[in-house]
Order: C-alpha cells, then sequence, then structure tokens
C-alpha cells in the first residue's frame, strides 16, 4: 500500500505522449506479418486503438496538456 501513497511531479505533456506512445507499443504487437496466425484482438483492445489512433491530433486538448 506504500507505493500507492507515492506522488511524482512530471512535465507537462507527459500523459499525451505516455498514451501516443502506448498506442505505437501496442499496435505494433498485433499489427504485422504474423497477425494472421493469432487470434483476433479483443474487442476492448480494437476500440481503445481505434480511439488513440482517433484522437492523437486532440489529445492535448482532451486532457489539458497533462
Amino acid at each position: 500500500m506504500e507505493g500507492y501513497s507515492e506522488e511524482h511531479n512530471v512535465v507537462e505533456g507527459y500523459l499525451t505522449y505516455s498514451l501516443q506512445l502506448l498506442w505505437y507499443m501496442e499496435s505494433t504487437w498485433w499489427i504485422n506479418a504474423n497477425m494472421d496466425q493469432h487470434s483476433v484482438p479483443p474487442a476492448r483492445f480494437a476500440k481503445e486503438m481505434i480511439w488513440l489512433a482517433e484522437s492523437q491530433k486532440n489529445m492535448s486538448a482532451l486532457l489539458g496538456n497533462i
């Protein structure tokens, strides 16, 4: 429980940049030459990746440049 009470300051834009990196990282796990050999990604994952892709340009406005 101690770890959950810690606070850290971050630079402006940290969250928006992190979400951009998340999209690039997770999308490459599913979109590759062997993707047809794997099961279809869960619907929630697909919705999250679509939302992140569509929201990239507005991320700062949506999150207040956090």
